[in-house]
């Protein structure tokens, strides 16, 4: 059994584990406390009185239960802790450092300021099984990830399977994240080259296709009626030379009466049927480019 205290002096923060006997790993003891040691917390060894004491130097850093009491975890600051922890495990490998001393507490995981990097206590006194250890951090970031983060949310799901299935390669897990996070990228990509309106996501209204309104219909009949009733003025006058048709044709005003009358009888349905038509041919292109876009979308989301 070992006690755990916490020391604040002017030359720094120390978290201090404490052993009334010392431990018999010798090699593990010089190899922690004379290597700086990659994702390890730095360490020296005090003995007094046949007891010994682990010194950690945690000047200015946070453990890691502290830093997600209140906030939760995103998919950078997780990508960060899971390397600094494959790092962990590298390095006990690296250095013949059994992995059953790494301790693997939230408590006792402590970031570099500004960094995102996490730095494992290594302590010789404490035993744990790798399984059981990296459950309970798999349990952590499970609990703590940010469940509104579909990536993060994902990461810490596949992390605490595989943990629980036995598997530590956590590299390989990450290389699968990174990946996963480029395709979706990339295709989120292709997707900012298909510009589709929201006006061309459906096809036009058929209750919009243009037609010649009600007071153009009038008019257009007015008209006729009035070209009608004009020609046979006209011709009226024609078959009968002596009578009041005839009589009227005469004056100069009622001939410019009659012009300008069949001029414009002529003229306003045409204007409208051409207005009718142009509408006609700008309702028929939007139908062919709604068709267009639609087999784009097609082809780039199929």
């Amino acid at each position: 059994m070992y006690d755990e205290r916490y020391e604040n002096g002017i030359n720094g923060n120390s978290l201090i584990f404490e052993n009334e006997n010392k431990t018999e790993k010798a090699y593990i003891t010089r190899m922690i406390t004379e290597n700086h040691i990659p994702g390890y917390l730095d360490c020296s060894v005090v003995y007094t009185d046949g007891s010994e004491r682990y010194v950690y130097d945690i000047t200015s850093r946070s453990n890691l239960e502290s830093m997600y009491e209140y906030d939760e975890i995103g998919y950078d600051a997780l990508c960060d802790i899971l390397n600094s922890l494959a790092l962990a495990l590298e390095s006990a490998e690296e250095y013949l450092l059994p992995a059953e001393h790494l301790m693997l507490d939230p408590h006792y995981i402590y970031s570099i300021p500004g960094s995102g990097r996490m730095m494992y206590c290594y302590y010789p006194g404490a035993y744990s099984a790798l399984s059981e250890s990296m459950n309970e951090i798999a349990e952590f970031i499970l609990q703590k990830a940010d469940h509104t983060d579909d990536a993060a949310t994902m990461l810490a799901y596949d992390f605490y399977k595989q943990v629980t299935d036995g598997d530590y390669t956590i590299r390989r897990l990450l290389d699968r994240a990174e990946t996963m996070i480029e395709n979706d990228t990339e295709e989120d990509e292709c997707l900012k080259h298909v510009v589709i309106e929201d006006d061309e996501l459906y096809p036009p209204d058929e209750d919009m296709a243009p037609v010649i309104p009600a007071a153009g219909r009038i008019i257009m009949a007015v008209c006729i009626a009035l070209l009608v009733m004009i020609s046979g003025f006209v011709l009226f006058a024609e078959l009968k030379p002596y009578g009041m048709a005839a009589g009227l044709m005469v004056y100069k005003e009622m001939k410019i009466l009659i012009c300008s009358s069949s001029a414009m009888s002529v003229l306003l349905p045409i204007l409208i049927a051409l207005k009718w038509l142009g509408e006609s041919k700008q309702y028929k292109e939007k139908l062919n480019e709604y068709d267009n876009d639609r087999s784009a979308e097609l082809f780039y989301l199929g």
